[in-house]
């Protein structure tokens, strides 16, 4: 019986290539979001606005040690992007129910992969709790040490070893 074994006496039959479609061909695509080469082009749309926003709310940000924290971001971003585009597209056009499962929960990866980035460069809420009060902190200890050094000339005027004019 030649079809059982796994040595078939049948010929394989004839390679069929598909169409030739041109490289960078869209035809096949829904939203982008596994695609490296568009969600690269969206991040590349987005780096501008982002830089610009990460220069006016985390300067340290810039620094070149939080560049892979900044790509990662830059790349969650694009993905998010592309992902709710098409989560709205399809509700808009057939409802939610015809959203499928794995786009949600590549939508939710991404919010969480964007929130990790932004705590990592101390963008999230209590990233910037822990930067406003490491501010105060160090506001207050400067004015505290300006205080302690006020009372201790006057306490030294007071003791006559130093003059009120003399700078100590």
């Amino acid at each position: 019986m030649p079809g059982r074994s796994g040595r078939s006496t049948r010929a394989p039959g004839p390679w069929k290539p598909g169409p030739p479609f041109p490289r960078g061909n869209l035809l096949h695509l829904v939203h982008g979001a596994y695609s490296s080469r568009i969600v690269d082009s969206v991040a590349d749309d987005l780096e501008e606005a982002l830089d610009t926003t990460i220069a006016e709310l985390a300067p340290w940000a810039a620094h070149d040690r939080h560049a892979l924290t900044r790509h990662n971001l830059l790349e969650t971003m694009a993905v998010k992007t592309l992902i709710l585009r098409s989560i709205a597209e399809t509700v808009a056009e057939k409802g939610a129910q015809a959203v499928p499962t794995r786009r949600f929960e590549t939508a939710l990866s991404a919010l969480r992969a964007e929130r990790e980035a932004l705590a990592a460069l101390g963008l999230s809420p209590l990233g910037e709790a822990q930067l406003r009060d490491a501010v105060a902190g160090a506001a207050g200890a400067e004015e505290g040490l300006a205080e302690l050094l006020k009372r201790g000339r006057a306490a030294r005027v007071a003791a006559g070893q130093l003059d009120e004019g003399e700078v100590s």
